[in-house]
């Protein structure tokens, strides 16, 4: 319960990547790796997905960070 992988689907446009990034450190995640690609052929011309491996504090606090990065209006997927 220590580890989350999320998986969010966001703007590609300057700023979006630094917003998500935000929102999850100030929810106190840990930021071990990202992965952005705008290359899926289901994406739009201007969407991208990020996965980001995230380590937290247990399975509770896995939940707060996915409902902060929802409550910023990003979509997970």
């Amino acid at each position: 319960g220590r580890y989350l992988q999320l998986r969010a689907l966001l703007d590609d446009r300057p700023g979006s990547l630094a917003r998500l990034v935000a929102v999850v450190g100030q929810a106190g995640g840990n930021i071990v790796e990202v992965r952005h690609s705008r290359m899926d052929l289901a994406l739009g011309v201007f969407d991208a997905t990020v996965t980001l491996e995230i380590e937290a504090k247990g399975h509770a606090h896995c939940d707060t960070i996915v409902a902060a990065v929802k409550a910023e209006g990003f979509r997970t997927v």
